[in-house]
Order: C-alpha cells, then sequence, then structure tokens
C-alpha cells in the first residue's frame, strides 16, 4: 500500500508536467488553428500519440519538434524583390 501511494503522489506532482495534451491545447502552444494540428497529424507532419480515436501531444515531444523547425536568420538582406522579377509583360 505504502509503494501505491508514494507512486500516486510522485505521478500527481508530476501530472501537470507529463500529461498528454489535446488537439485544443497544442493549437493553442502553437498559436495554429485546430484545423491544422488535424491536417499535420493525418499528414503524420507532428508528434503525435493515438489512443484508439483520441489523439494526444506529448508536451516535450512537440517542443523539441518545434526547435528541430528554427530556421537560422541571414547576415545579409535579400536583393528588393522588385529587381528580381520583369513586371512589364
Amino acid at each position: 500500500m505504502q509503494a501505491i501511494k508514494a507512486r500516486c503522489n510522485t505521478r500527481c506532482n508530476r501530472q501537470n508536467m507529463d500529461r498528454l495534451l489535446n488537439i485544443q491545447e497544442i493549437a493553442d502552444i502553437l498559436s495554429v488553428k485546430v484545423a491544422t494540428i488535424y491536417g499535420w497529424v493525418s499528414e503524420g507532419y507532428i508528434p503525435h500519440v493515438k489512443l484508439g480515436r483520441l489523439v494526444r501531444f506529448d508536451r516535450k515531444e512537440v517542443l523539441e519538434w518545434v526547435k528541430g523547425h528554427k530556421v537560422k536568420g541571414r547576415k545579409t538582406r535579400l536583393p528588393e524583390r522588385d529587381l528580381l522579377y520583369d513586371y512589364s509583360n
């Protein structure tokens, strides 16, 4: 019984950190529409967990996924776009 209580206390303390997030929560975190998340899930683009028909997300995995999509900035700016295209046609 002591072991069960100890596991429960440990789990309860970590509950907010380790719990899986639903689609609305992950959409809010990433500031995108829920439909975008559904699209990413169907494409297998974003890491997720399927629990039967439910889709859930591990916050740590998604944040690592976001870090992997980081784009470094340029040291110099690109030339003006108007100079690259001929709009006279």
